[in-house]
């Protein structure tokens, strides 16, 4: 994996196609690729042609790793958005999905109803 970002974001597509489908593999190359150099998406769209430097080249070929041995993206980047926040994820928690968003829209849809999440994850809901 060397080159430019689009090279790299190409490269590691690829390499994620044999985990997931493409249109996912796409979408966490990107942002793994925007984890490692700290770039929003349109930095990341801006800088397609810019090479990118040897040690995050390193680091994003290791986090490649880690997903093709099927860790969660979410553990792997430590962080991950979740209803509009930022939370941090660790292995010892569950991973915060976009379901348990539509959840939410449902229970925030209930009036006059309290809800209690315990020990069910990151403490996201």
């Amino acid at each position: 994996m060397s080159g430019s970002v689009a090279e790299v974001l190409a490269d590691l597509r690829t390499t994620l196609c044999t985990i997931m489908d493409p249109s996912a593999a796409a979408r966490e190359a990107r942002l793994i690729v925007q984890h490692v150099t700290g770039w929003s998406g349109a930095a990341l769209s801006a800088r397609l042609r810019d090479p990118l430097v040897a040690d995050d080249i390193v680091q994003i070929a290791a986090l490649s790793q880690c997903r093709l041995a099927r860790q969660p993206l979410p553990q792997i980047l430590g962080q991950w958005a979740f209803y509009d926040r930022m939370f941090r994820v660790t292995s010892d928690v569950l991973c915060p999905r976009p379901d348990t968003e539509t959840l939410i829209e449902l229970a925030l849809a209930v009036p006059f109803q309290s809800f209690v999440d315990l020990g069910t994850g990151s403490g996201a809901i």
